[in-house]
């Protein structure tokens, strides 16, 4: 596991030895004489935490925390200020230029580091809440705000992102009152620029359905696959971009799902009734990769099938052992429930996953859908 780094600034060689030895121990330490040094290896080693003296020759430390202040990959790391000064006035100059703590010299060792240690985790946990609104948010961008309401069908869509955040995304467009498009899918990738991605995509995928729409192209699964991977594959803009999903299209009046599956996760019809379930696997690869070789299949839906989309942060799931949550185990926990609404089908894989995984740390998005037949 790697270290936290703490930059110590302190012009006094022995008190810089001083915090270097009892620093160490612990954290990876770098040191620099002034405050124009410690800016510069501040931009270069992107510390944790901060510690400078505040009268140095060069540049003293409350200069050097000001500058920090103006630059945004600097600006919110932890900073102790360290003087021999222990007047009221000394500190609240010190405070008043945003560092987070302020010791007097000569510095117990052991206050010092339950301090850099409080300041570094506090700072942690700070990131990491930032991180989970955030992502808690943009999410709710890649789900539909209200289902559409489809004669004789039950609808359901959940993501929960992921702590380390992913970019999987669900959306369905009306085209007429029977005939539907709906997609569910992931951007390869981690992080904000996953969910970026996914964003661009989203609307990006839309727009292409309704210009096939507005121009009276041929409208299917495979062609609407086949002209994103030729656009894809064309466009050096795209080209770095990894796009998996499945899409299908659902004329309601007739009972017929027609789709295709660009290298996503396989969907699963399930029908309790008589006890089947099929996996649809037809379509092709990656988008871009695999061009102009996407296939589609149509299936009858009959009264009580449920097509279940479950993204690979579903069977990729890891308990606190390590131990995946794997296909095998989805499809027997499936033929084993039978709720009567897409929502309690929906909530019972959610419950699923999240037991099985319990508190382990998980690394991708799980995003279910369930589309049933009444």
């Amino acid at each position: 596991m790697a270290r936290d780094k703490i930059l110590v600034v302190e012009d006094d060689p022995t008190i810089r030895a001083i915090l270097d030895l009892s620093l160490r121990k612990v954290f990876d330490v770098t040191l620099a004489e002034n405050g124009e040094e410690g800016l510069d290896k501040a931009r270069q080693e992107r510390p944790d935490l901060i510690i400078s003296d505040v009268v140095m020759p060069v540049m003293d430390g409350l200069k050097l925390k000001e500058l920090m202040r103006e630059e945004p990959q600097l600006h919110l790391v932890p900073f102790i200020l360290l003087t021999s000064k222990s007047d009221e006035r000394s500190r609240l100059q010190g405070l008043m230029t945003g560092a987070d703590d302020y010791l007097v010299k000569p510095v117990d060792v052991n206050v010092l580091m339950k301090r850099v240690r409080m300041l570094i985790d506090r700072s942690r946990v700070y990131r990491e809440d930032s991180l989970a609104v955030f992502s808690n948010e943009i999410n709710a961008i890649f789900v539909p705000d209200e289902l559409p309401k489809i004669d004789g069908y039950d609808l359901f869509c959940k993501i929960k992102p992921a702590t380390m955040g992913g970019g999987d995304f669900i959306d369905i467009v009306r085209v007429d009152d029977d005939h539907y498009t709906v997609f569910q899918g992931d951007v390869m990738g981690k992080g904000v620029k996953a969910k970026f991605f996914a964003y661009a995509f989203t609307g990006y995928f839309r727009g292409l359905i309704h210009a096939s729409l507005s121009f009276r192209l041929n409208f299917s699964p495979a062609q609407l696959v086949n002209r994103l991977s030729a656009m894809i594959n064309s466009d050096p803009f795209l080209q770095d971009i990894f796009i998996t999903f499945f899409l299908f299209t659902l004329n309601a009046r007739e009972c017929k799902l027609t789709y295709c599956n660009a290298g996503y996760m396989p969907g699963l019809l399930i029908n309790h009734r008589s006890e089947k379930l099929v996996e649809l696997n037809a379509g092709g690869g990656i988008p871009g990769f695999y061009v102009g070789g996407h296939e589609e299949e149509t299936v009858e839906l009959q009264s009580g099938d449920s097509l279940v989309l479950c993204s690979d942060g579903v069977y990729e799931s890891k308990n606190v052992n390590g131990e995946m949550l794997e296909s095998d185990q989805v499809k027997r926990f499936l033929m084993e429930r039978e709720e009567s609404s897409a929502l309690e089908l929906g909530n019972a894989i959610y419950r699923f996953v999240e037991v099985h995984s319990h508190k382990a740390l998980q690394y991708d998005d799980i995003s279910i859908g369930v589309f049933k037949k009444q």
